[in-house]
Protein backbone atom coordinates (compact mmCIF):
# COMPACT_ATOMS: atom_id res chain seq x y z
CA UNK A 1 0.00 0.00 0.00
CA UNK A 2 2.85 2.38 0.87
CA UNK A 3 4.62 1.65 -2.43
CA UNK A 4 1.47 2.35 -4.41
CA UNK A 5 0.98 5.62 -2.52
CA UNK A 6 4.57 6.63 -3.25
CA UNK A 7 4.10 5.81 -6.93
CA UNK A 8 0.89 7.83 -7.05
CA UNK A 9 2.64 10.72 -5.34
CA UNK A 10 5.55 10.65 -7.78
CA UNK A 11 3.16 10.47 -10.75
CA UNK A 12 1.22 13.46 -9.45
CA UNK A 13 4.43 15.40 -8.85
CA UNK A 14 5.60 14.68 -12.41
CA UNK A 15 2.25 15.88 -13.76
CA UNK A 16 2.44 19.05 -11.69
CA UNK A 17 6.05 19.63 -12.74
CA UNK A 18 5.08 19.31 -16.39
CA UNK A 19 2.16 21.68 -15.93
CA UNK A 20 4.38 24.22 -14.16
CA UNK A 21 6.93 24.03 -16.98
CA UNK A 22 4.21 24.71 -19.57
CA UNK A 23 2.72 27.47 -17.45
CA UNK A 24 6.12 29.08 -16.84
CA UNK A 25 6.76 29.18 -20.59
CA UNK A 26 3.40 30.82 -21.22
CA UNK A 27 3.87 33.20 -18.29
CA UNK A 28 7.16 34.42 -19.68
CA UNK A 29 5.52 35.09 -23.02
CA UNK A 30 2.56 36.89 -21.47
CA UNK A 31 4.89 38.98 -19.33
CA UNK A 32 6.66 40.29 -22.42
CA UNK A 33 3.38 41.49 -23.92
CA UNK A 34 1.16 42.33 -20.99
CA UNK A 35 3.86 43.97 -18.89
CA UNK A 36 3.08 41.72 -15.95
CA UNK A 37 6.73 41.72 -14.91
CA UNK A 38 6.54 45.49 -14.28
CA UNK A 39 3.71 47.62 -12.96
CA UNK A 40 4.42 50.39 -15.45
CA UNK A 41 5.79 52.78 -12.85
CA UNK A 42 9.09 51.09 -12.02
CA UNK A 43 7.70 49.74 -8.75
CA UNK A 44 8.15 46.13 -7.77
CA UNK A 45 4.69 45.10 -6.52
CA UNK A 46 6.27 42.84 -3.91
CA UNK A 47 8.30 45.70 -2.45
CA UNK A 48 5.68 48.43 -2.78
CA UNK A 49 4.79 49.93 0.57
CA UNK A 50 1.86 52.19 -0.28
CA UNK A 51 -1.10 51.94 2.06
CA UNK A 52 -3.91 50.06 0.33
CA UNK A 53 -6.46 50.98 2.95
CA UNK A 54 -7.07 47.39 4.04
CA UNK A 55 -9.00 47.72 7.32
CA UNK A 56 -7.71 46.10 10.52
CA UNK A 57 -10.53 43.54 10.60
CA UNK A 58 -9.10 42.11 7.35
CA UNK A 59 -5.43 43.04 7.55
CA UNK A 60 -4.78 41.21 10.80
CA UNK A 61 -5.85 37.93 9.19
CA UNK A 62 -3.92 38.30 5.94
CA UNK A 63 -0.53 36.79 5.14
CA UNK A 64 2.20 38.70 3.27
CA UNK A 65 1.55 36.94 -0.05
CA UNK A 66 -2.13 37.86 0.22
CA UNK A 67 -1.30 41.54 0.72
CA UNK A 68 0.88 41.30 -2.39
CA UNK A 69 -2.00 39.68 -4.28
CA UNK A 70 -4.44 42.42 -3.27
CA UNK A 71 -1.93 45.11 -4.25
CA UNK A 72 -1.41 43.42 -7.63
CA UNK A 73 -5.15 43.21 -8.37
CA UNK A 74 -5.79 46.75 -7.14
CA UNK A 75 -3.11 48.23 -9.39
CA UNK A 76 -4.46 46.24 -12.32
CA UNK A 77 -8.11 47.26 -11.96
CA UNK A 78 -7.03 50.89 -11.53
CA UNK A 79 -4.98 50.77 -14.73
CA UNK A 80 -1.56 51.36 -13.13
CA UNK A 81 0.17 48.24 -14.39
CA UNK A 82 -0.80 48.35 -18.05
CA UNK A 83 -2.28 51.63 -19.34
CA UNK A 84 -5.70 51.19 -20.88
CA UNK A 85 -6.12 47.68 -19.42
CA UNK A 86 -8.14 47.11 -16.24
CA UNK A 87 -8.31 43.33 -15.82
CA UNK A 88 -6.10 40.71 -14.21
CA UNK A 89 -5.72 37.02 -13.45
CA UNK A 90 -4.83 35.86 -9.94
CA UNK A 91 -3.51 32.33 -10.39
CA UNK A 92 -2.59 31.32 -6.84
CA UNK A 93 -2.88 27.61 -6.19
CA UNK A 94 -5.72 26.20 -4.10
CA UNK A 95 -5.45 26.99 -0.40
CA UNK A 96 -3.55 30.27 -0.74
CA UNK A 97 -6.59 32.43 -0.02
CA UNK A 98 -7.76 33.83 -3.35
CA UNK A 99 -11.26 34.39 -1.94
CA UNK A 100 -10.01 36.44 1.01
CA UNK A 101 -7.89 38.52 -1.35
CA UNK A 102 -10.93 39.17 -3.54
CA UNK A 103 -13.01 40.14 -0.49
CA UNK A 104 -10.30 42.61 0.55
CA UNK A 105 -10.14 44.04 -2.97
CA UNK A 106 -13.93 44.42 -2.98
CA UNK A 107 -13.88 46.31 0.31
CA UNK A 108 -11.10 48.64 -0.82
CA UNK A 109 -12.84 49.33 -4.14
CA UNK A 110 -16.25 50.00 -2.59
CA UNK A 111 -14.74 52.18 0.10
CA UNK A 112 -12.20 54.16 -1.94
CA UNK A 113 -13.18 53.77 -5.59
CA UNK A 114 -10.55 53.25 -8.29
CA UNK A 115 -7.72 55.84 -8.16
CA UNK A 116 -6.92 57.32 -11.57
CA UNK A 117 -3.34 56.95 -12.85
CA UNK A 118 -1.57 60.29 -12.97
CA UNK A 119 -4.43 62.12 -11.23
CA UNK A 120 -3.73 62.16 -7.47
CA UNK A 121 -6.84 62.46 -5.34
CA UNK A 122 -9.19 61.49 -8.16
CA UNK A 123 -10.96 58.14 -8.40
CA UNK A 124 -13.68 56.44 -10.35
CA UNK A 125 -16.41 55.41 -7.89
CA UNK A 126 -17.36 51.83 -7.19
CA UNK A 127 -20.75 50.84 -5.82
CA UNK A 128 -21.56 47.50 -7.48
CA UNK A 129 -19.45 44.34 -7.65
CA UNK A 130 -20.59 41.09 -9.23
CA UNK A 131 -19.10 37.71 -8.34
CA UNK A 132 -19.64 34.82 -10.76
CA UNK A 133 -18.72 31.34 -9.57
CA UNK A 134 -19.79 27.69 -9.87
CA UNK A 135 -23.19 26.98 -8.30
CA UNK A 136 -21.58 24.86 -5.59
CA UNK A 137 -19.50 27.83 -4.39
CA UNK A 138 -22.22 30.49 -4.13
CA UNK A 139 -22.83 30.00 -0.41
CA UNK A 140 -19.10 29.68 0.22
CA UNK A 141 -18.59 33.15 -1.26
CA UNK A 142 -21.52 34.53 0.72
CA UNK A 143 -20.15 33.04 3.94
CA UNK A 144 -16.68 34.44 3.23
CA UNK A 145 -18.05 37.97 2.80
CA UNK A 146 -20.06 37.52 6.00
CA UNK A 147 -17.10 36.09 7.90
CA UNK A 148 -14.68 38.86 7.02
CA UNK A 149 -16.94 41.91 6.57
CA UNK A 150 -19.89 41.10 8.80
CA UNK A 151 -22.75 43.54 8.17
CA UNK A 152 -20.44 46.20 6.74
CA UNK A 153 -21.41 45.17 3.20
CA UNK A 154 -24.79 44.15 1.81
CA UNK A 155 -24.26 40.96 -0.18
CA UNK A 156 -27.02 39.26 -2.20
CA UNK A 157 -27.07 35.78 -3.76
CA UNK A 158 -28.90 34.46 -6.79
CA UNK A 159 -29.34 30.74 -6.32
CA UNK A 160 -32.16 28.82 -7.96
CA UNK A 161 -35.14 30.93 -6.84
CA UNK A 162 -36.86 30.95 -10.22
CA UNK A 163 -36.99 33.50 -13.01
CA UNK A 164 -39.22 36.11 -11.37
CA UNK A 165 -37.27 36.25 -8.11
CA UNK A 166 -33.93 36.20 -9.94
CA UNK A 167 -34.91 39.06 -12.23
CA UNK A 168 -36.19 41.01 -9.23
CA UNK A 169 -32.87 40.57 -7.41
CA UNK A 170 -30.88 41.62 -10.47
CA UNK A 171 -33.09 44.69 -10.92
CA UNK A 172 -32.55 45.60 -7.28
CA UNK A 173 -28.80 45.19 -7.68
CA UNK A 174 -28.78 47.35 -10.82
CA UNK A 175 -30.99 50.06 -9.38
CA UNK A 176 -32.00 52.36 -12.23
CA UNK A 177 -29.26 51.00 -14.49
CA UNK A 178 -26.78 53.79 -13.89
CA UNK A 179 -23.94 53.96 -11.32
CA UNK A 180 -25.23 54.96 -7.90
CA UNK A 181 -22.34 57.40 -7.69
CA UNK A 182 -21.94 59.09 -11.04
CA UNK A 183 -18.62 58.80 -12.92
CA UNK A 184 -16.32 61.69 -12.10
CA UNK A 185 -17.45 61.89 -8.50
CA UNK A 186 -14.69 61.99 -5.93
CA UNK A 187 -13.53 59.03 -3.88
CA UNK A 188 -14.90 60.86 -0.84
CA UNK A 189 -18.36 60.97 -2.45
CA UNK A 190 -18.20 57.24 -3.06
CA UNK A 191 -17.07 56.70 0.52
CA UNK A 192 -19.88 58.85 1.92
CA UNK A 193 -22.47 57.06 -0.19
CA UNK A 194 -21.20 53.67 0.98
CA UNK A 195 -21.21 54.74 4.62
CA UNK A 196 -24.75 56.11 4.48
CA UNK A 197 -26.05 53.01 2.72
CA UNK A 198 -24.41 50.44 4.98
CA UNK A 199 -24.61 52.10 8.37
CA UNK A 200 -27.85 54.11 8.52
CA UNK A 201 -30.39 51.86 6.81
CA UNK A 202 -31.79 48.46 7.78
CA UNK A 203 -30.75 45.58 5.51
CA UNK A 204 -34.06 45.30 3.70
CA UNK A 205 -33.81 48.94 2.56
CA UNK A 206 -30.20 48.87 1.36
CA UNK A 207 -29.06 48.49 -2.22
CA UNK A 208 -26.98 45.33 -2.68
CA UNK A 209 -23.33 46.19 -3.18
CA UNK A 210 -22.22 42.66 -4.07
CA UNK A 211 -24.21 40.20 -6.18
CA UNK A 212 -23.14 36.54 -6.23
CA UNK A 213 -24.46 34.23 -8.92
CA UNK A 214 -23.49 31.15 -10.91
CA UNK A 215 -22.01 30.96 -14.40
CA UNK A 216 -25.27 29.43 -15.57
CA UNK A 217 -27.39 32.25 -14.11
CA UNK A 218 -25.05 34.89 -15.54
CA UNK A 219 -25.45 33.33 -18.98
CA UNK A 220 -29.24 32.93 -18.74
CA UNK A 221 -29.84 36.42 -17.33
CA UNK A 222 -27.13 38.32 -19.22
CA UNK A 223 -29.72 40.64 -20.77
CA UNK A 224 -31.09 41.53 -17.32
CA UNK A 225 -27.60 42.08 -15.94
CA UNK A 226 -26.59 44.58 -18.62
CA UNK A 227 -29.88 46.43 -18.83
CA UNK A 228 -31.85 47.81 -21.74
CA UNK A 229 -29.06 50.04 -23.04
CA UNK A 230 -26.36 47.36 -22.60
CA UNK A 231 -23.91 49.97 -21.35
CA UNK A 232 -23.37 49.04 -17.70
CA UNK A 233 -23.76 46.02 -15.41
CA UNK A 234 -21.36 46.63 -12.52
CA UNK A 235 -18.17 48.45 -11.55
CA UNK A 236 -16.07 45.32 -11.10
CA UNK A 237 -16.55 41.72 -12.18
CA UNK A 238 -14.94 38.86 -10.23
CA UNK A 239 -14.95 35.38 -11.75
CA UNK A 240 -13.99 32.38 -9.63
CA UNK A 241 -12.77 29.11 -11.18
CA UNK A 242 -12.08 31.21 -14.26
CA UNK A 243 -10.54 28.30 -16.15
CA UNK A 244 -14.15 27.68 -17.15
CA UNK A 245 -13.47 30.37 -19.74
CA UNK A 246 -10.66 28.38 -21.36
CA UNK A 247 -12.67 27.66 -24.52
CA UNK A 248 -12.70 30.88 -26.51
CA UNK A 249 -15.59 29.66 -28.67
CA UNK A 250 -17.93 28.42 -25.92
CA UNK A 251 -21.31 30.09 -25.71
CA UNK A 252 -20.96 30.88 -22.01
CA UNK A 253 -17.64 32.64 -22.50
CA UNK A 254 -18.93 34.67 -25.42
CA UNK A 255 -22.04 35.75 -23.48
CA UNK A 256 -20.04 36.71 -20.38
CA UNK A 257 -17.43 38.52 -22.47
CA UNK A 258 -20.16 40.88 -23.68
CA UNK A 259 -21.07 42.00 -20.16
CA UNK A 260 -20.32 45.74 -20.08
CA UNK A 261 -17.71 45.91 -17.34
CA UNK A 262 -14.08 46.77 -18.05
CA UNK A 263 -12.67 45.85 -14.63
CA UNK A 264 -12.43 42.07 -14.57
CA UNK A 265 -10.69 39.96 -11.94
CA UNK A 266 -10.24 36.27 -12.78
CA UNK A 267 -9.38 33.76 -10.05
CA UNK A 268 -8.06 30.33 -10.97
CA UNK A 269 -5.48 27.85 -9.76
CA UNK A 270 -5.08 26.46 -13.28
CA UNK A 271 -5.04 29.23 -15.92
CA UNK A 272 -3.89 26.60 -18.39
CA UNK A 273 -4.83 22.93 -18.13
CA UNK A 274 -3.89 21.30 -21.42
CA UNK A 275 -3.20 23.77 -24.22
CA UNK A 276 -1.70 27.24 -24.42
CA UNK A 277 -4.80 28.39 -26.29
CA UNK A 278 -6.58 28.11 -22.93
CA UNK A 279 -4.08 30.57 -21.47
CA UNK A 280 -4.90 32.98 -24.27
CA UNK A 281 -8.65 32.63 -23.76
CA UNK A 282 -8.46 33.37 -20.03
CA UNK A 283 -6.15 36.38 -20.36
CA UNK A 284 -8.01 37.76 -23.37
CA UNK A 285 -11.21 37.70 -21.30
CA UNK A 286 -9.54 39.74 -18.57
CA UNK A 287 -7.92 42.23 -20.97
CA UNK A 288 -9.22 42.06 -24.52
CA UNK A 289 -6.39 42.15 -27.04
CA UNK A 290 -3.56 42.21 -24.50
CA UNK A 291 -2.01 39.15 -26.19
CA UNK A 292 -3.06 40.16 -29.69
CA UNK A 293 -5.56 38.08 -31.65
CA UNK A 294 -5.81 34.32 -31.29
CA UNK A 295 -4.04 33.87 -34.63
CA UNK A 296 -1.24 36.25 -33.69
CA UNK A 297 -0.73 34.50 -30.37
CA UNK A 298 -0.53 31.10 -32.08
CA UNK A 299 1.92 32.29 -34.71
CA UNK A 300 4.20 34.36 -32.53
CA UNK A 301 4.30 32.29 -29.35
CA UNK A 302 2.54 28.92 -29.33
CA UNK A 303 4.20 27.47 -32.42
CA UNK A 304 7.75 28.62 -31.50
CA UNK A 305 7.33 27.21 -27.98
CA UNK A 306 6.04 23.90 -29.34
CA UNK A 307 8.94 23.72 -31.78
CA UNK A 308 11.40 24.39 -28.98
CA UNK A 309 10.13 21.36 -27.05
CA UNK A 310 10.69 18.90 -29.89
CA UNK A 311 13.54 16.39 -29.35
CA UNK A 312 15.47 17.64 -32.39
CA UNK A 313 14.88 21.33 -31.78
CA UNK A 314 17.66 23.76 -32.63
CA UNK A 315 19.41 25.77 -29.93
CA UNK A 316 17.67 28.87 -31.20
CA UNK A 317 14.27 27.22 -30.82
CA UNK A 318 15.13 25.96 -27.33
CA UNK A 319 16.00 29.47 -26.18
CA UNK A 320 12.33 30.37 -26.50
CA UNK A 321 11.64 28.15 -23.49
CA UNK A 322 14.31 29.74 -21.31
Amino acid sequence: GSSESDDDFETEELRRSSLRRDTDSAAAVAALIAGSADDGEGVDPEDATEDLGIPPFLDEHMRPHQIIGVRFMHRCVCGFRNPGQFGCVLADEMGLGKTLQAVALSWISLKQGFPKPGLPGQADPCSRIMVICPTSLIMNWYNEFSKWCGNRLFVMCVSGEGRQVTQSKIARFRGDGSPRVQPGASARAADDTLTRRTRTLPAWMRDPQVLILSYESARLYAADLQGADSSYCCDMLILDEAHRLKNELSQSRQVLARLPCKRRVLLTGTPMQNRMEEWFSVFDFANKGVLGTSGQFMKKFVKPIQQGREPGASQKAKKVLQ
